[in-house]
């Protein structure tokens, strides 16, 4: 058995007990680990909006030291007595100004503020947080990196100092409300640092200070609604290459500002992939609307660790590749512009982002696109027992989960999208979702509403097989043709161990015929084993499920059965037939060939209800509800099969 012993550790400050803290403490230790206290978020932080932040920070390329000040704006919602912010106590509180305050207490990673009066609602309020201090890594920090960061570059030698917050990390160097739901309405960044380093940050650059004893200041001002965790800076000695981008929509051009490594070879060995981000932007622009932030600018801030994020308006990025730009621009849009309302909803953000990178390519390398949705099915394909759903949003590697909330939802997407069937219509779903919700949050029921409202279609049964649900479908297929009629069975079981959920949806058939050419078909699977008679009047030479990749699956076995010749329920071979049908209590089975018969019964939903074995060629169904079966008979010494189907009456 472990002991655990939790101390509660004491800024200098005024440390009055008061009504923030008074009864609170019992919830701390539920805290104690986690980001963020849910106790006292509901009691405190969502009482106030956050309005604006000033964040001044002088920082280096030595260390990860920081010394800082937040000058914060936040309007009341509800009667509040305290304010509660989160800073790492790693991090000192020098001191607390502002509007008229009593005293402040830390509590761990909290800073509680008691002002001399109750607040009211509507009323806003600015105070000032000064604090300095070395960031430390948190319990929740994004993997392989903390809040804030020092590093040199392994390849180009530049030691960069940056930011990297999400999930939920913003709180390891600036104190802040780490809500997803409440947006700051604007953000200035000033940065104080040594001379050549530059200070990048989100927003437009509005002025450079120089200073005394080589010192430079970088002032940048956002106007745009941000999430607490794409608040960024980057210090380092960078270069700039800029270009520019002129998207629909806009009678000027969009300035795209990269802070590359002083190294000329950094330059140099991403040149034309750096400015790909141009008509990529445009692409992007034509097909979601205008770049949410036009008024600003986008660009990149290099940072030595292998990725990107997403930091509004100005990526910061480790490496560069078609990919990883495409991926982190249509963040700008998927996840800035409409962040998820909730974690659990992270695939609106992950999963769109990585759609984009298909449509990147479909959009400017074409050639290559349908190998790039192949890769995303093979990546998502290798771990199905997670849902897009997450289920648990204190663990980070859960949240981003890369074959699942990256890959798995980007496929997800292209589902929708083949389901829509109208590239026109899809494209306005996906510009509407910015448009209603631009800004702001969003969450997944949202965007299933949306859809349907603009599709006339019905979702329901999709998000619950596809987002709720786990696994992917997996088909086992037999086919034959005699003369013009084509037959096919296809059956389907899930990957995942703990779901039997049904996949039920149209899928696409191609028909490849002998001496050239192909057609498709679409048929739709809505039960567990699904039998087709269609007619063909070319030979077949072969069929493939779903070639073109609009559904994430597992293609276990495709063959074709020359000794298949019908799909009708009675066996032409052995005449196998069931009655009653309907049945109430039992069913008789004839024509059955000596051995001993497996039965499995699979319900509507394609869910296993029945395993037995025949007695006397009669089995028992008295225990099954009312409703349509299907029947698998398997004589387990020579494997011959035969499927019914029956109706169970109460």
């Amino acid at each position: 058995m472990r002991c655990l012993v939790i101390l509660l550790l004491f800024s200098s400050g005024l440390f009055a007990q008061h009504a923030c803290v008074e009864g609170k403490i019992k919830h701390f230790n539920a805290a104690f680990g986690k980001s963020t206290a849910s106790a006292w978020q509901t009691d405190y932080m969502d009482k106030y909006d956050m309005k604006f932040v000033h964040l001044r920070l002088t920082v280096d390329t030595s260390s990860t030291y920081l010394v800082g000040s937040a000058e914060t704006t936040i309007q009341i919602k509800q009667s509040l007595d305290s304010i509660l912010i989160e800073l790492h106590d790693t991090l000192m509180v020098d001191s607390i100004t502002g509007f008229n305050i009593l005293s402040y207490t830390r509590i761990s990673h909290f800073i509680c503020i008691k002002p001399t009066r109750q607040l009211q609602p509507d009323e806003q309020i600015t105070f000032i947080v000064n604090y300095h201090g070395t960031p430390t890594r948190g319990a929740k920090s994004a993997a392989g990196v903390a809040g804030f960061n020092n590093r040199a570059s392994p390849t180009y030698g530049n030691r960069i100092t940056w930011s990297l917050s999400q999930p939920y990390s913003a709180y390891e160097w600036w104190p802040c409300k780490q809500s997803l739901q409440d947006k700051l309405d604007s953000v200035w960044v000033t940065i104080t640092t040594s001379a050549p380093n530059t200070g990048a940050s989100h927003g437009n650059l509005i002025s450079i200070e120089n200073l005394p004893a080589g010192k430079v200041r970088y002032h940048w001002r956002s106007s745009y609604p941000i999430a607490y965790y794409l608040v960024s800076v980057s210090v380092g000695n960078y270069k700039q290459y800029n270009q520019y981008a002129k998207p629909t929509g806009r009678t000027d051009s969009l300035f795209i500002q990269n802070f590359i490594y002083s190294n000329p070879a950094a330059f140099n060995n991403n040149k034309d992939i750096i400015f790909s981000t141009g008509p990529m932007l445009e692409a992007f622009s034509a097909r979601f609307g205008l770049y949410p932030f036009y008024k600003e600018k986008y660009g990149h801030a290099m940072a030595p660790f292998s990725g990107g994020m997403e930091h509004q308006t100005i990526t910061t990025q480790g490496i560069f590749n078609f990919d990883i730009i495409a991926h982190e621009l249509g963040h700008q849009w998927f996840g800035d512009a409409v962040t998820c309302s909730n974690w659990q909803d992270i695939w609106l953000n992950e999963g769109f982002a990585s759609y984009c990178e298909y449509l990147a390519y479909e959009f400017l390398k074409p050639s290559q696109a349908a190998q790039i949705m192949s890769n995303i099915h093979t990546n998502a394909r290798y771990n199905t027992q997670l849902s897009l759903w997450v289920n648990d949003t204190t663990d980070v590697s859960r949240i981003f989960d890369y074959r699942t909330t990256y890959r798995k939802g980007a496929a997800v997407l292209h589902t929708i999208r083949y389901l829509i069937n109208n590239d026109s219509l899809f494209f306005n779903v996906m510009k509407t979702f910015i448009d209603r919700y631009k800004y702001g949050t969003a969450n997944t029921m949202q965007f299933k509403a949306l859809a349907e409202e603009l599709s006339g279609k019905d979702f329901t049964y999709f998000f619950k097989q596809w987002y709720y649900a786990k696994g992917i479908p997996i088909f086992s297929l037999k086919w034959n043709q005699l003369g013009n009629m084509f037959y096919l069975e296809a059956r389907q079981k899930n990957s995942a161990t703990s779901d039997t959920t049904l996949f039920t949806l149209p899928v696409p058939y191609r028909l490849y015929f002998i001496g050239g050419g192909d057609t498709t078909i679409i048929l739709n699977h809505n039960q567990r084993i699904e039998t087709y008679e269609v007619v063909v009047n070319k030979p077949i030479s072969n069929i493939a499920l779903d070639p073109d990749n609009w559904i994430l699956k597992w293609v276990d076995s495709l063959r074709k059965d020359n000794g298949w010749v019908s799909i009708n329920e009675t066996s032409q071979t052995y005449n196998i037939g069931v009655y009653p049908n309907p049945a109430q209590s039992h069913l008789c089975f004839y024509g059955l060939p000596p051995g001993k018969w497996k039965v499995k019964i699979w319900d509507a939903l394609g869910k296993d209800v029945k395993d037995a074995f025949l007695q006397d060629n009669q089995l028992d169904i008295s225990l099954l509800e009312t409703g349509n079966y299907i029947i698998e008979l398997t004589n387990i010494n020579n494997g011959t099969q035969q499927v019914l189907k029956i109706l169970k009456q109460p």
